[in-house]
């Protein structure tokens, strides 16, 4: 685990001149894991007393990531005299440390003062490579001078890469340069484990175990283990008499167990109750799983006589009586009955009664008779009773019957049909008779509420008498309203609402209720931000609000040239700062902040200047962005914002081999070339297509970010090789790039000798250097006029009206004209060249015959000249590039005395100053070492 140390936590509390023999001195520090800030909470982590002017150490180490409350007592008295110095008061200006002790993602969440009990706040940030808390100057802390305690506090949460640079906690007061300081020293560690949970590794088949938990000494470990059984099936121990378990399967901690089992039952017969009355079974006989069932049974008879079926033409048996498997048998006598019931004597007459003689038997016989019905419809059975209901059942039949049943009638009287909707009318049709009935009619009634009997007089009570119901009515009575309007309630007391409710009205009423003072004075509106003035208007009352305008005690000005900013170019910002008079300041807190969030600190120049590096964002966006400025010092602010335009970055690919744009008819040339910004810095994530004369050339990319491919030169190049190279990268930046190669027929190896036997005579070799550019001349005004006109060609395939495309058109017609005459006198020259060749006196005859024998007879004395010449202008290229290190190295070290000069006179600040002297060191070693390579 690794341990980060917090070392050296400096407390120095900067007091008054010695002159002075001021006595403040630090009586206790004291911390807190804790984020709030009441004064003696949370967990205690350092508790150390009387730490002025000595080193304590805290035994408990802080952790990173974790918010602690550093709690300190200032006291102003002298325990030899009893005297007091001046000044009366301690100011508390600030307090700082620096973030690569804290971590740079440190953060403050409160800090501050308790002063006489009060509560007073400061505002934290960071800046550069410090965390702050600022104090309002116009209420400070104060130390009295009679004496006494003041506790300043700061919450501070650790960074998670809090490391063991020095860094201070400085509580200053303006121009005191004497102080008393107090080291604490601090131990920040990770803890990798407060228990076992912390340490698993979601392993089950490891033992996980957490070593010294919850010190920064602990440490996890995760040990495989075996496995002992991964369900039941594993522990069978092949004894059916006893239970086999495994617990935990699969786990570590997995066990079999095998207890001894008792069985139940062996088969049926053990589980017999001694009740006839149930059905005894055993399941699993003989297993541990064994286990009796007792079910109850329904007996189907318990007697002959239970067995009757009512058929005399059956025997009724009952089986087994009063058991479970008792059963009724009944067997047929075997004859055939006349007749089982009177229905089976039916001959369809409805006026004659049909019945059945000894039904079943088989004696049984039909006899019909005629009969006499008692009615044939309801009023037959009228037996002038009306509470009774009157009914004929079976009319017109032998077993027509009448039958009376006495009757409820729904009501009585009207009241009885009472609906409880007072909106409607009741009544009781035939009231007392078996046919009564209710009806309810709805009705419309005057008014349902008092607001349906607004007169519009808002001297009246307005009343609804019966409201809602049939009988409603409207009644309207004068009244004497209590109040008019607000004003007619005021009760003096600013502290309350005065208002009139339902002013004028009969219901008027006044309410004096307390209202929410928003503030009681300006501190009540402290919104945090140093950058705006809080007021509290019309304090201590119900129009109580707090305003907060925004603060600008310093203008801007931007020396700096913002113009033809590019993506990733790193510029320097000049800016002047001025107060609202006019004039320079200095020593102003001043950052920038870009459109990305990006920010930097700047170093004071003097006379109101500030110079910082700033570069832009490789990702940021095409177009308008700004940057905005942040003065403090003090009390006073200032803000201001300045615009730059970011155009599409332009990609250009530069060709790094062959160094020269030439190839040889015939010759398979490797062709490698870098892709760069405007700003010449590299393109990281490009990608890039390349085209020679309507050819594609597959590329591939190595490991140095160059772009390689290979091209075979033929005879259509002679006439000119044009490589497009089109480029693009992640962001949406684009570029196009014709290079121009000069391809040249081979030489044979005698006119390679004629060559070198000419370069020897003065003549020979200026007019081969006068003939060889005016050649290259012509080729590469055919390349540009073949670039133009593809330029062309593409603008007329986008074109859309006529004027502009005829005009394109005659565009295209002049410049293939020219092309055509370019080619013309290419073709001349090269024939001027050729019989200028041929006509080379004999004195050079001579030389060119010995020269082409030497070549033949030693062709490696001829490759080793070749090579001779070709290191030679290696050699010129390499001095070039030499100088021009050296010319940069002695500007970098002009620029690193600057710096240094710059620095002693405390201009700049002192990481300012360390970033940028390994800065300018590094690139000195770096074109050292190419010197160096080169040489």
């Amino acid at each position: 685990m690794k341990t980060i140390a917090l070392a050296a936590f400096a407390l120095v509390l900067l007091l008054l001149p010695a002159a002075f023999a001021q006595t403040y001195s630090v009586d206790t520090m004291s911390v807190y894991q804790s984020s709030s800030t009441t004064i003696g909470s949370g967990s205690a982590v350092c508790l150390a007393t009387g730490v002025s002017g000595a080193s304590t150490s805290c035994i408990n180490p802080l952790s990173p990531s974790t918010s602690y409350r550093f709690e300190l007592t200032i006291s102003n008295n002298d325990p030899v005299n009893g005297s007091h110095g001046d000044p009366d008061s301690f100011d508390f200006l600030g307090v700082y440390a620096a973030s690569d002790v804290v971590g740079s993602d440190a953060s403050i969440s409160a800090c501050g003062c308790f002063d006489d009990s009060v509560h007073k706040s400061g505002t934290g940030s960071f800046s550069g490579n410090n965390a702050e808390c600022a104090l309002p100057s116009l209420d400070p802390c104060q130390v009295e001078k009679n004496g006494g305690d003041e506790i300043f506090f700061f919450v501070l949460t650790t960074g998670s890469d809090a490391d063991s640079e020095i860094g201070n906690f400085l509580i200053s007061e303006s121009g005191v340069s004497d102080n008393t300081s107090a080291d604490i020293s601090f131990d920040v560690c990770d803890v990798e484990c407060d228990s076992q949970l912390d340490c698993d590794d979601s392993n089950s088949l490891t033992t996980d175990t957490c070593t010294d938990p919850g010190l920064c000494s602990a440490s996890c470990s995760n040990t495989a283990c075996s496995v002992a059984c991964a369900n039941d099936a594993a522990c069978d121990d092949s004894n059916s008499l006893t239970t086999d378990t495994c617990t935990d399967p699969g786990l570590c901690a997995a066990a079999c167990s095998n207890p001894p089992c008792s069985v139940a039952c062996a088969n049926d017969t053990t589980c017999d109750d001694s009740n006839s009355l149930t059905t005894d079974t055993c399941t699993d006989p003989g297993l541990c799983s064994a286990s009796c069932s007792n079910t109850a049974c329904s007996v189907a008879c318990a007697n002959d006589a239970t067995c009757d079926d009512s058929n005399s033409l059956t025997t009724d048996t009952c089986a087994n009586p009063g058991t479970c498997s008792a059963v009724c048998e009944n067997t047929a006598v075997g004859c055939t009955p006349a007749c089982s019931s009177d229905a089976g004597c039916d001959d369809s007459n409805s006026l004659t009664t049909d019945t059945c003689s000894n039904p079943g038997a088989c004696d049984a016989s039909c006899s019909s008779s005629l009969c006499t019905f008692a009615c044939t419809v309801d009023a037959d059975c009228d037996d002038s009773n009306s509470l009774t209901s009157d009914t004929c059942t079976n009319p017109s039949t032998c077993d027509a019957v009448c039958s009376y049943s006495s009757c409820t009638p729904a009501c009585f009287i009207n009241g009885d049909c009472d609906d409880f909707d007072t909106a409607t009318i009741d009544t009781c049709n035939n009231p007392g008779e078996c046919d009564a009935n209710c009806s309810s009619v709805v009705c419309t009634p005057t008014c349902n509420n008092d607001s349906d009997c607004d007169d519009s007089d808002s001297g009246t009570q307005d009343t609804c008498i019966h409201p809602g119901k049939c009988g409603a009515h409207c009644e309207h009575s004068s009244c004497s309203p209590d109040c008019e309007n607000d004003s007619d309630c005021a009760d003096d007391d600013p502290k309350t609402l005065d208002k009139c409710d339902g002013a004028g009205s009969c219901t008027a009423s006044c309410s004096n209720n307390a209202c929410d003072i928003a503030c009681t004075s300006d501190f009540d509106c402290d919104d945090s931000d140093i950058k705006t003035r809080d007021v509290c208007e019309g304090p201590d009352t119900c129009d109580a609000s707090c305003t907060h305008e925004e603060k600008q005690d310093f203008s801007f000005e931007l020396v700096s040239d913002l113009n033809a900013v590019g993506r990733g170019q790193a510029f320097d910002l000049n800016l002047l700062v001025k107060d609202l008079d006019g004039n320079p300041v200095d020593n102003v807190n001043l950052s920038l902040t870009g459109s990305g969030g990006e920010t930097i600190d700047f170093n004071s120049l003097g006379n109101g200047y500030y110079l910082g590096t700033y570069v832009v964002p490789a990702d940021s966006a095409v177009g308008l962005q700004t940057l905005s400025f942040f003065a403090s010092s003090g009390a006073l602010v200032g803000v201001e914002e300045f615009s730059f335009e970011i155009s599409q970055g332009n990609i250009t690919a530069v060709l790094v081999s062959p160094v020269e744009p030439v190839a040889i008819l015939g010759e398979k040339l490797e062709l490698r070339f870098k892709l760069v910004y405007d700003n010449n810095t590299l393109v990281q994530d490009g990608n890039a297509t390349a085209v020679l004369n309507d050819v594609n050339i597959p590329l591939s990319m190595d490991g140095n970010g160059l772009f390689v491919g290979h091209y075979l030169f033929s005879e259509s190049d002679l006439e000119g090789a044009i490589l497009v190279v089109t480029a693009s990268d992640s962001l949406g930046n684009e570029g196009t790039t014709s290079i121009i190669f000069d391809v040249r027929q081979p030489l044979p190896l005698e006119l390679i000798a004629v060559v070198l036997a000419l370069l020897a005579a003065l003549f020979i070799a200026s007019y081969g250097l006068w003939k060889t550019h005016r050649l290259s001349s012509l080729l590469s005004k055919l390349g540009g006029l073949k670039v133009s006109a593809k330029k062309t060609g593409l603008q007329r395939s986008v074109a859309k009206e006529k004027k502009q495309l005829a005009a394109l058109e005659k565009k295209i017609a002049k410049q293939e004209n020219e092309m055509k005459l370019v080619k013309k006198e290419i073709k001349l020259e090269r024939k001027k060249q050729a019989i200028s060749i041929s006509q080379i006196p004999s004195e050079s005859t001579h030389t060119v015959h010995k020269t082409a024998l030497t070549a033949f007879l030693f062709p490696g004395k001829v490759a080793r000249m070749l090579r001779g010449i070709r290191k030679s202008e290696e050699e010129l290229k390499a001095e070039k590039r030499i100088q021009a290190i050296d010319t940069e190295v002695e500007e970098l070290k002009e620029k690193i005395h600057n710096l240094e000069s710059e620095f002693c006179k405390q201009n700049i600040k002192e990481d300012f100053f360390r970033k940028k002297l390994f800065e300018y060191r590094e690139k000195v070693h770096l074109l050292e070492l190419e010197k160096k390579k080169i040489e």
